[in-house]
């Protein structure tokens, strides 16, 4: 415990810097009643899945370690207060664990921390920008299915367009966005994995797909707020349209 706190104090301005965006994940979901259910449940359990991915977990290590020291002094304790040898014989015949697999197993508590201390010093810039895309993203989506939807839908009633038509053409963008959506959180994963690959530039390969990926949901946008409605009205009326 001495030794980790050492090191925890060694390493307080990452430890913090992780920290705050661990809170930044950790505020509720709200579900917006814009979604359906899976898409709630979707990205409710996307930010959660991140929360726990890059959750530090110092705090819960400490614990883990003070529960087997606990029960530990609490066994010695036992052992202590008595010269009964039936009593003694019982405790010994007790199950549990043995020394060498409670050493493994707390070494690798503290193991697991300090991997990720030392994974965030090494990837800070790409941890801090997944964490934006994610939030990003996901705010993007809410506006997507109440302002943008709302934006066709209010144009298409005004120029008196059949409603199973515009209601067929949001179905089909929504599918085809949660679609995109759902190849954000493989490629934030593959990044966060370990050894992240390099591009020609400054970004990352996973940030550079990520990137490209938001340019083709800007275009699909695009197309059905500014393009979808036209070419219906271009050819539902002519022969064969």
């Amino acid at each position: 415990m001495s030794m980790l706190e050492e090191y925890e104090r060694e390493k307080q301005p990452t430890i913090s810097q992780f920290s705050a965006i661990t809170l930044h994940l950790s505020k509720k979901f709200e579900d917006s009643p814009a979604l359906s259910r899976e898409e709630n449940d979707f990205l409710r359990g996307r930010i959660e899945f991140f929360r726990r991915k890059l959750s530090l977990g110092m705090h819960n290590a400490k614990e883990k370690i003070l529960s087997v020291s606990r029960q530990a002094d609490e066994l010695e304790a036992r052992v202590d207060s008595t010269d009964d040898l039936t009593y003694l014989a019982a405790i010994q015949d007790e199950r549990r664990a043995d020394f060498a697999l409670v050493a493994e197993n707390t070494a690798r508590i503290i193991m697991n921390v300090l991997l990720k201390i030392e994974y965030f010093e090494s990837h800070r810039d790409f941890v801090i920008n997944a964490v934006k895309i994610l939030t990003d993203w996901t705010e993007n989506y809410r506006v997507f299915m109440t302002a943008l939807c709302g934006q066709l839908r209010d144009s298409c009633v005004q120029d008196t367009i059949d409603a199973r038509i515009w209601d067929s053409w949001l179905k089909d963008w929504q599918a085809l966005r949660f679609r995109i959506e759902r190849k954000l959180q493989p490629l934030l994963e593959w990044g966060l994995a370990g050894d992240i690959p390099s591009g020609s530039g400054d970004l990352s390969v996973p940030e550079r797909i990520i990137a490209a990926l938001g340019e083709y949901k800007y275009a699909v946008d695009k197309f059905y707020l500014e393009e979808r409605k036209g070419v219906y009205q271009k050819f539902a009326f002519q022969a064969g349209g």
